[in-house]
């Protein structure tokens, strides 16, 4: 799969997230996909996923903490089979009501037309704080 052709499809899973429509998401996995956001253990969606039934999981362990009020993607940097993308969201915390803005990055891998490898870096301090574990993740890691 050409470059253009994994950021056209990277481009259309942020469209199915935008719909709420997870299962397109889901088939575009890879059978050994390797799926991990880099956050805190305390965070329900953190730690690696391997399979596309774990990433439905994830997806369900996220929309149940976070609800999503706006998720943009604003940069597509393709090189080869890889994706990364530089975005934007504004979330609420179910659990607490308190709202999280913040920037991340997401990065991809595409192989034969589905996606092999993802990655997820964000400001998770803003996570912890609003979900109020901030204090409690700092004395976990002493």
């Amino acid at each position: 799969m050409g470059e253009q052709n994994s950021i056209t499809l990277i481009q259309s899973l942020y469209d199915a997230f935008g719909r709420g429509d997870i299962t397109t998401i889901v088939k575009a996995m890879d059978k050994d996909v390797d799926w991990q956001s880099m956050a805190p253990a305390s965070l329900p969606w953190s730690g690696p996923r391997r399979s596309p039934r774990e990433v439905e999981k994830f997806f369900s362990d996220l929309t149940q903490a976070v609800d999503y009020q706006q998720l943009e993607p604003k940069e597509f940097l393709g090189s080869g089979e890889r994706v990364a993308v530089l975005g934007t969201s504004s979330c609420v915390v179910r659990s607490t009501g308190r709202a999280v803005e913040q920037s991340w990055v997401m990065v991809w891998r595409v192989q034969d037309g589905c996606v092999t490898h993802w990655r997820y870096f964000d400001e998770s301090s803003r996570w912890l704080d609003a979900m109020g574990l901030g204090d409690r993740a700092v004395a976990a890691a002493r």
